[in-house]
């Protein structure tokens, strides 16, 4: 028998198909006599086993898909807030919310009175003047709604009995006083009802529990003199009373 060290030298290329005839003869004559050299040609030419794929992890799996549902809720629920936040602040600027600069009720809460820098009578607020809300507590939908072109809202008060709103402003010209009848339904302009002097100014000091107010005024004359007084006006009779002017300086 041949020396299996050199068939063993010709197994590859005999496994490969290489080698001559010759030599697949000779190693084919040695193999059907030699186990060892058989099975090492069987093992040569047997097909190489590929590894089998891992199996994947259902857990692993079920982990991302669920970080992955996850992420995407937390991304539409912060776009949602996000929308909710910016329609709201919409709502409240249609509204005009961030232009109150002042807001009073009645002493039994019947009535509220607020106060807006601009126009808040369209979609939007307006500059320039200022606007007037008024609300009856007893009635979802009854409102009054003015606004004061050219003018700047100084102040307003109610009266003891809640009927009567008294609103200070002023304009290029001099401070106005204005009085609203929310059961008569009517606004007087105190400016336009007395006329003490022309150009005077009127200015709210107090109420009386009778409904009257104490209006202050002031001008000066012709000569340059400036005068200063008081008196009281009934917003029941439309009347003044207690007339009193405050001696110039000096004198």
């Amino acid at each position: 028998m041949m020396n299996c060290n050199i068939i063993r030298d010709l197994l590859p290329l005999h496994a490969d198909g290489l080698a001559s005839k010759e030599s697949a003869a000779l190693v084919e004559a040695h193999v059907k006599q030699c186990p060892a050299c058989r099975a090492e040609l069987a093992r040569m030419r047997a097909p190489l086993e590929r590894p089998a794929p891992e199996a994947p992890s259902y857990r692993e799996a079920l982990r991302r898909e669920k970080r992955r549902i996850t992420k995407r809720t937390a991304s539409f629920s912060a776009a949602a807030l996000l929308l909710g936040v910016l329609l709201s602040l919409l709502v409240l600027l249609s509204k005009g919310y961030f232009h109150i600069v002042d807001r009073k009720s009645t002493a039994d809460g019947s009535m509220t009175a607020t106060a807006y820098a601009g126009d808040v009578t369209g979609l939007f607020p307006q500059a320039g003047g200022f606007t007037l809300k008024t609300v009856c507590a007893e009635r979802s939908r009854g409102y009054y709604l003015t606004t004061y072109s050219g003018a700047e809202f100084d102040g307003m008060w109610w009266s003891p009995s809640g009927r009567y709103l008294a609103v200070s402003m002023r304009d290029a010209e001099r401070a106005r006083l204005v009085v609203s009848d929310y059961i008569g339904n009517h606004t007087t302009h105190i400016d336009l009802l007395f006329g003490i002097a022309e150009g005077a100014e009127y200015t709210f000091v107090q109420w009386r529990e009778d409904d009257a107010m104490l209006i202050r005024y002031a001008y000066a004359d012709a000569g340059g003199k400036e005068h200063t007084g008081y008196f009281w006006y009934s917003c029941e009779s439309w009347s003044t009373s207690g007339l009193v002017e405050l001696p110039a300086a000096g004198e």
